[in-house]
């Protein structure tokens, strides 16, 4: 059999992690696990597990991507807590730098992860005559 690419997707629900392997509208590959304290080990072991199901029925697909949904991705934005602290980068100068990083980030997420902003040369003005 060819290889395809093929498309992983993961939820991360409180008490299970789902993986399911999709060519097309084919699924090709799936698993159930517990959801693991840490989050990351539960994905990596619904991830292995689909795709050791796919090739257990001679699938050896490539994959091209991967989406991973997660409930406590969505707790921590919402509470604030358990987030890693960013540096936000932007290339903007010199002519675009009047509206700050995170502008239209809530005021107290910003605070809790952003850790610098960085204001630098690099912006191209596409709007002006060519």
């Amino acid at each position: 059999m060819s290889a395809e690419f093929c498309c992983i997707g993961v939820d991360v629900g409180y008490t299970n992690t789902d993986a399911v392997i999709l060519r097309g509208n084919t699924v090709i590959g799936w698993a159930k696990t517990t959801t693991t304290k840490d989050v990351t080990g539960g994905v990596v072991a619904a991830i292995t597990t689909a795709l050791r199901e796919m090739q257990s029925q001679g699938h050896m697909d490539s994959m091209s991507q991967v989406n991973i949904g997660t409930n406590q991705f969505e707790n921590a934005v919402i509470q604030r807590r358990n987030l890693a602290k960013i540096s936000v980068i932007r290339l903007c100068g010199p002519t675009a730098t009047s509206l700050p990083p995170c502008i239209d980030m809530p005021a107290d997420l910003c605070k809790v992860i952003c850790a610098s902003t960085h204001l630098l040369q690099g912006e191209m003005n596409t709007m002006g005559p060519r």
